[in-house]
């Protein structure tokens, strides 16, 4: 499996002398991993640090990678899944309800899902291992 990642500028605060700066932020899927790291490097005292492996992404993470990148499309092409198909693929990869994986999976039978590019990816993943046919394009094709 190929890595696939996209990152943006995020302001934080440093890790050792709380000045407020800019960092960077990083989503990224690898070996079958989902992850936000951060790399800061502060001018004011010289600290610098990463911290990897978050599963769930910090207050605006998500924003500045869709800001930075844009969103990423996913569609599914007709007829290569039913919504069911859909809706259990989805629900492997993401905290969804039955409400809430009906109502996506029949949005990406109808128009696809949008959101960031590794978002998208992980999603395909579970799609194709579910032999549905999908595609991503990133928002300078969308």
């Amino acid at each position: 499996m190929n890595t696939v990642l996209e990152s943006a500028p995020y302001m934080t605060e440093c890790i050792e002398c709380g000045s407020l700066i800019e960092v960077t932020i990083v989503e990224v899927l690898t070996a079958g991993t989902h992850q936000w790291d951060i790399e800061g490097d502060c001018p004011k005292c010289g600290c610098r640090w990463n911290e990897c492996g978050y599963l769930t992404p910090l207050t605006g993470m998500r924003t500045a990678i869709l800001d930075a990148n844009g969103p990423s499309a996913l569609g599914l092409a007709a007829g290569s899944a039913t919504p069911v198909v859909a809706m259990q693929a989805l629900r492997k990869v993401r905290a969804l309800s039955l409400t809430e994986a009906r109502a996506m999976a029949e949005e990406l039978c109808s128009r696809g899902l949008e959101g960031t590019r590794v978002e998208m990816e992980v999603l395909a993943i579970a799609l194709r291992a579910a032999g549905a046919i999908v595609s991503i394009r990133s928002s300078d094709a969308v």
